[in-house]
């Protein structure tokens, strides 16, 4: 029994000193942005966020994150305007804010083959509406959620469903 006592402490001690400097800094964190689409998960590890205060006159600060796919063919995008010079944490409606939200299928010759938008509009089908939620804003990094219905391709007349995500990617200014 005298063994398995300091054994015992031994193992304890480890893995409380392995856990204590594991502590993982911002240039570890994993680039993910994570969304529904037509009720599919789907996990995406390229893209960026953007905060760029505008200029003093407008005292609007613009937020943007951009996500793709690894072939980079399909893009998400949302963005918010705020009123003041940051970005707080916080939640954000469409029905408050402006708040565009996009997802674009890119083609032959870099261009788009399918555009749907939360501005767009078609008979039968309710407007988009989604809500964000900024929970973190760091120098490096920007994290936060998203919940919505759908978004519109009015030239092709489609709907796509993007109901919820999730986002942590590196913040480019």
């Amino acid at each position: 029994m005298k063994l398995k006592m300091p054994f015992f402490l031994l193992v304890l001690l480890t893995g409380a000193l392995c856990l204590s400097s594991c502590s993982q800094d911002d240039e570890t964190l994993p680039d993910y942005l994570q969304l529904k689409i037509n009720g599919s998960t789907v996990r995406w590890t390229k893209g960026a966020t953007e905060v760029v205060p505008q200029a003093p006159v407008t005292q609007k600060t613009n937020f943007s994150l951009t996500g793709n796919n690894d072939s980079s063919n399909v893009i998400f995008f949302i963005g918010v305007e705020v009123n003041g010079s940051t970005l707080a944490p916080g939640t954000y409606s469409s029905d408050d804010y402006m708040l565009p939200v996009s997802y674009g299928v890119v083609g032959a010759g870099n261009t788009f083959v399918k555009e749907f938008t939360s501005t767009a509009t078609i008979d039968g089908q309710p407007k988009p509406k989604y809500v964000l939620t900024i929970k973190s804003v760091t120098d490096q990094y920007v994290t936060g959620s998203f919940t919505g219905n759908l978004l519109i391709d009015a030239k092709n007349k489609e709907v796509i469903e993007i109901t919820e995500g999730e986002f942590m990617m590196p913040r480019l200014r």
